[in-house]
């Protein structure tokens, strides 16, 4: 019974997702001109660098901006995702959010850009993880 226990527990961590907290999060607020940089990541601490962060407005759409910059001499094999959330911090298309490639090779710079899918998108969440 004990060893069930542990396995519903270490399940249920999974689920819930704790392998989504190790990534870098760069958080762009268009209404108040917020921008925060939350890195929880311990692989890539030290190996990439956000240095700069900026959106700009398409018609009725925003667009985020991340421009990125590796630490390393070698190559770096990332994931990357962009996903928006309305002024009530309600996720907009979650679904849509899906990781996409992105390869930086050493000591260069990328730029992650992502549109609002509609209007109501005010605060964009950029999350960059290794593979």
């Amino acid at each position: 019974m004990k060893n069930l226990s542990w396995i519903l527990l270490v399940m249920a961590a999974f689920i819930c997702g704790c392998h989504e907290t190790r990534n870098t999060r760069v958080t762009i607020n268009t209404e108040t001109g917020a921008k925060t940089i939350v890195e929880n990541s311990p692989f890539l601490d030290g190996k990439l660098d956000v240095i700069g962060t900026n959106y700009v407005e398409v018609g009725d759409l925003k667009k985020a901006i991340v421009t990125v910059r590796s630490n390393r001499k070698y190559r770096l094999n990332l994931q990357a995702r962009v996903s928006w959330l309305d002024a009530d911090g309600a996720p907009i298309m979650e679904d849509s959010a899906a990781f996409h490639s992105l390869i930086i090779d050493g000591y260069e710079e990328a730029v992650i850009t992502g549109m609002s899918p509609n209007a109501k998108g005010v605060t964009a969440i950029i999350r960059i993880r290794e593979i």
